[in-house]
């Protein structure tokens, strides 16, 4: 078969255009990624966390600090 099946183990994936910033690997069709305001790729996966996914695009979490009259 040409060009390999998955399975073979001769099997060499297609080159990405883009690789996560994280794992390195590619980012394929039918894969879930973002990009942040600095052209960097991630899969969707490779967050651990909502606070990890917000850091990396740049966001502030902030505390909000009492108010004590």
């Amino acid at each position: 078969m040409n060009p390999c099946h998955k399975k073979c183990p001769n099997y060499q994936p297609p080159k990405a255009e883009h690789c996560c910033s994280l794992c390195g690997e590619g980012i394929y069709g039918d894969e879930e990624y973002l990009v942040n305001q600095d052209g960097e790729y991630r899969h969707y996966d490779c967050f651990y966390s909502t606070y990890d996914m917000l850091q990396w695009l740049g966001c502030e979490v902030k505390t909000m600090e009492e108010e004590y009259e």
